[in-house]
């Protein structure tokens, strides 16, 4: 059995291009958070927009705990 954890994020902007391993995840609205659940483990987080300075950065998710992010982007 694969054990679980929970990736709690919010993106500001919140039209801005999120990709968890590699896999696209979308919000339907701007400034709500995206609820993922996610293997135990690394995993490798990257945020984008035109405009702004990307967001990359490795997490650790623990089973049965939730982990929450908050991602600003910065304007260039």
């Amino acid at each position: 059995m694969v054990r679980v954890g929970t990736l709690s994020l919010r993106v500001q902007p919140g039209d801005a291009e999120v990709l968890i391993d590699r896999e696209t995840w979308t919000t339907a609205v701007a400034d709500t958070r995206l609820s993922i659940k996610l293997s135990a483990g690394r995993h490798h987080i990257e945020v984008h927009k035109s405009g702004y300075e990307p967001y990359v950065e490795d997490i650790l998710i623990r089973a049965d705990a939730t982990m929450a992010l908050n991602v600003g982007l910065t304007k260039k």
